[in-house]
């Protein structure tokens, strides 16, 4: 849900609220005090502790998370909150610090600038150039400071428990089915010139024989598979995709390089990647010191991270509930009146920014609502509307396709679906085309669809990944110590 990941964004790293401030600043022209657009106006859309929020605060915010990357598939009217949010933690973060005794001297100030400036050009040069005075800028250098300085405290206060690392690693080590177990492994792939067709298959079945034989004669793997292999991301590496557990490879490579002994050559294996020749390198468990000390990190750092997300959120919501925040702004009213629970409320304010918008992204808000009140139908005409207003967004197709699903129109359902499919190979945001591939895959599975349907999206989930690594699995994770989710 939207305000899920609305809550894990405030509980976050709170200096990216005010360290956007400074970077769209120093790089875009964009920001509070900076006027670069005339369409842009500075009419208030909020106050927070009656310090006024503008449309041009708003757009800066925005377009700096749009410059990040960080949109997580979110449409405008989703972002336009978000960067709301921003902007209230922002001042509220900033008061918290300074009503906590916080101070920056003017030493730390200079330093920050001088190493943030881009080369070449002076603090003088950078004001000219965006008609800023400089205590307008060091005022949100010092903001900045104010945050991470508050920030490092608020994490400094949470500890991780050892004994619950212990207890956590000892239940890994208890569990004997080799689910921790992990190999290292290289492999050399040959990709069928046409998926499609048998005789392409046949043909990379011939080369990749061929490949094996040279490397029994002698040649080095490593030497074939930077010069032969096809996966030109371990091809670099000698073909060496570093040590992976079980589930992370698809299902055929992964049997194969489980099953192989240490310096053993696989036969070819077949995938829908095509065909591979796998060697495993090393083999180790949770005895083996180095795995086991990163699987404690992991177990660590999970920790700490769920601890400091809990104390961030308790911190965030206790300063926004003692905050006064008038919302001026009708859409924005909506989306609070969401967040808050008040779900008639937001139904009203949705229905009235919709006559005074009409953009698709607030029908599909206007349908979650719906959904939170158990009004399927309702939701599902406010999905549709969305749909015909904008055909080719493959996010609102999704969400239509699900409703569908949940209506039982499933013929429609499908091809909405595999409409929602096409659209997403193609867009630019490969990691959020990916999450729109993987949850039509499963919606169109629990549908029934066609061996050939499904097939299809997972060529397109496979084009995009270009390596036999399963679509649920990080193969470093374990040995770097992240936590994947």
């Amino acid at each position: 849900m939207l305000f899920e990941s609305l809550r894990k964004r405030m509980a976050g790293i709170v200096i990216f609220i005010a360290l956007a401030f400074v970077v769209t600043l120093l790089y875009t022209g964009l920001g509070s005090g900076v006027n670069t657009d005339a369409q842009v106006q500075a009419k208030p859309i909020a106050y927070v502790n009656g310090y006024e929020i503008t449309d041009r605060d708003l757009t800066a915010q925005y377009e700096s998370i749009l410059a990040s990357g960080a949109t997580g598939g979110l449409d405008l009217e989703q972002l336009r909150y978000i960067a709301f949010q921003d902007l209230v933690n922002y001042h509220l973060v900033i008061a918290a610090a300074r009503s906590e005794g916080f101070e920056v001297s003017k030493a730390e100030i200079d330093q920050w600038i001088a190493a943030a400036l881009p080369e070449g050009v002076t603090l003088r040069q950078f004001l000219n150039a965006f008609g800023m005075t400089e205590n307008d800028f060091r005022q949100q250098v010092e903001n900045y400071l104010l945050a991470v300085k508050i920030e490092e405290a608020k994490r400094e206060e949470v500890t991780v428990d050892e004994e619950e690392v212990e207890a956590l690693f000892n239940e890994m080590l208890a569990d004997d089915s080799g689910r921790y177990d992990q190999v290292r492994a290289r492999h050399i792939l040959i990709r069928p010139a046409d998926p499609d067709d048998e005789a392409s298959w046949e043909a990379a079945l011939e080369e990749i024989e061929a490949l094996r034989e040279e490397i029994l004669a002698g040649t080095p793997f490593e030497k074939i598979a930077a010069e032969q292999s096809h996966d030109t991301g371990s091809a670099i590496l000698g073909g060496d995709l570093g040590f992976f557990g079980r589930g992370v490879m698809v299902q055929p490579f992964e049997e194969a390089a489980f099953s192989l002994e240490i310096g053993e050559l696989s036969e070819p294996i077949r995938t829908d990647f095509g065909y591979h020749l796998i060697e495993v390198t090393a083999k180790r468990d949770l005895t083996d010191e180095t795995y086991a000390e990163s699987e404690k990190n992991r177990i660590r750092n999970s920790l700490h991270s769920q601890a400091l997300q809990r104390h961030m959120t308790s911190w965030m919501d206790d300063l926004w509930a003692n905050a006064t925040i008038e919302i001026l702004d009708i859409r924005l009213q909506a989306q609070q009146a969401h967040r808050d629970g008040d779900l008639e409320k937001a139904v009203s304010l949705f229905q009235a920014a919709i006559e005074q918008y009409r953009t698709p992204s607030l029908h599909v808000l206007l349908a979650q609502v719906y959904e939170e009140l158990e009004e399927p139908e309702l939701a599902l005409e406010q999905y549709r509307i969305a749909a015909e207003k904008a055909p080719s967004d493959a996010n609102i197709l999704l969400a239509l396709g699900l409703a569908l699903m949940q209506a039982d129109e499933r013929e429609e359902a499908e091809n909405v679906l595999v409409r929602a499919s096409e659209l997403a190979a193609q867009m630019t945001d490969l990691y959020q085309g990916v999450l729109i591939q993987l949850q039509v895959q499963q919606a169109l599975t629990q549908l029934g669809a066609d061996d050939d349907v499904l097939l299809e999206v997972n060529r397109r989930i496979q084009n995009i990944f270009g390596s036999p690594v399963a679509i649920d699995g990080d193969a470093d994770a374990a040995d770097e110590g992240v936590e994947t989710e």
